[in-house]
């Protein structure tokens, strides 16, 4: 089913035998369809992020958050496959920040805690698509995160 929708792709053989059962041969399988639908029904196409981001922002006007660590968000480009839209990542920038809400000097001493990581040449799977930055970006963060533990 899965291969006549496109789903799966044989890739290519090693060795001379075009059978499928073949152990050399290679297949790829994008994501599972019915856990794609899943995520549409239940994250993508719902007010869930937007929910539980305001949770992590404290937003709302309900309390403080008491989350202070630091959030990184990847995003791949949305002209290959990436599912953020611009408007989105500025939103939960600010909202993470808290920049409406601070102003002049003690926007100098205000604690950053939200920081945005454009993979321009990633499709949505950016750990596969943009490895090597995505590598990059990850050590760096990971470096960053044992430098502010006390």
């Amino acid at each position: 089913k899965y291969v006549k929708e496109g789903r799966i792709d044989k890739l290519h053989d090693i060795g001379d035998n075009d059978d499928a059962t073949n152990p050399t041969c290679c297949w790829w399988c994008d994501v599972n369809p019915d856990f794609r639908t899943l995520c549409y029904h239940h994250i993508l196409d719902t007010q869930r992020g937007v929910n539980d981001w305001n949770t992590l922002c404290g937003a709302g006007g309900k309390t403080a958050t008491k989350y202070s660590f630091p959030c990184h968000v990847l995003v791949a480009n949305p002209d290959m496959g990436g599912v953020c839209f611009q408007e989105s990542v500025d939103e939960m920038e600010r909202l993470m920040n808290n920049n409406d809400q601070v102003e002049g000097e003690q926007q100098q001493h205000h604690q950053h805690h939200c920081y945005i990581h454009h993979f321009p040449t990633a499709n949505h799977s950016i750990h596969n698509s943009a490895r090597d930055e995505f590598l990059s970006t990850l050590k760096k963060i990971i470096q960053g995160s044992r430098m502010s533990t006390p």
